[in-house]
């Protein structure tokens, strides 16, 4: 038995090694692209989120794709080149970045985009047909997960401050309870002083 755990544990340290040397040579062959295509986008997104799988088939990759994303592509348009505005819409449902009052209005791409160059993800000099290289694709993911990781920062110091807000009020709270505060002891002292 014990063998048997083993020998399962070894073969599952092994084809992760593996998977994670074709992730990385898929990677390398994306970034060597003259122009990137739909599949470096799904691969991308899969390789971002710990979803790529090496040995996935085509349809397997779409469907885990259209459950990230909520996206709907077909095999036909894999082959297809990338272009900004499918980019930047992907970004938008993945990273769960801010989407502006035209992107949640109508869902269209020229307005994804506009949201992506706003928090300053791509340029704006492009319109939403506009392709990309494989280099400027890992750039873009690069940049959007920076954008990511800032958010994410700042949103773990808000509760923080609204922490030391709350432990601040409620210390007021119980020195006016108590009457420690500078104001009850002033009038305290008023008191006494008439007293005399």
């Amino acid at each position: 038995m014990l063998k048997k755990i083993r020998f399962f544990l070894v073969l599952s340290f092994l084809t992760s090694i593996l998977n994670a040397q074709t992730e990385m040579e898929r990677y390398r062959e994306i970034l060597d692209r003259k122009v990137a295509t739909v599949q470096d986008v799904v691969d991308l997104t899969l390789m971002q989120k710990g979803k790529y799988k090496a040995e996935a088939n085509v349809s397997e990759r779409i469907g885990d794709f259209v459950r990230l994303t909520g996206l709907a592509i077909a095999e036909e348009d894999l082959s297809a080149p990338a272009q900004r505005g499918f980019v930047s819409k992907v970004l938008l449902k993945t990273l769960k970045l801010k989407e502006g009052f035209w992107y949640w209005l109508t869902g269209w791409e020229r307005y994804a985009l506009r949201d992506i160059q706003d928090a300053g993800i791509m340029k704006p000099f492009y319109s939403q047909w506009s392709k990309l290289s494989g280099s400027q694709l890992i750039g873009v993911f690069n940049a959007a997960l920076e954008v990511e990781k800032k958010r994410n920062h700042i949103e773990e110091e808000i509760p923080e401050v609204k922490e030391e807000q709350k432990s601040s009020q409620e210390k007021s709270l119980d020195e006016s309870k108590t009457g420690n505060n500078d104001l009850s002891n002033s009038d305290e002292s008023l008191k006494s002083n008439k007293k005399e």
